[in-house]
C-alpha cells in the first residue's frame, strides 16, 4: 500500500480480514504472501502518522 498526506514518516499500517496466506508490514505497508483460500475477502487498511492521525481504505480481494 502506498500512502500520501499526513505527517510523515508512517508509523503503523495494519489490515483485517486479509486473505489466507497474506500478511502486511506495519512498518512498510507492503502486502505478501500467497493466497492459500479461494474466497470474496473484504480488507480494511489503516494507517498512522507521526501525529497519530490515522486513515482507512476498504479492499476487496477476489482469490480463486
Amino acid at each position: 500500500m502506498a500512502g500520501t498526506g499526513g505527517i510523515r514518516p508512517y508509523t503503523l499500517w495494519s489490515a483485517t480480514a486479509l486473505p489466507v496466506g497474506l500478511t502486511i508490514d506495519p512498518t512498510t505497508g507492503v502486502i505478501s504472501g500467497t493466497p492459500t483460500v479461494a474466497g470474496t475477502y473484504s480488507t480494511v487498511i489503516r494507517v498512522v502518522d507521526s501525529a497519530n492521525a490515522s486513515a482507512t481504505r476498504s479492499v476487496s480481494w477476489k482469490v480463486t
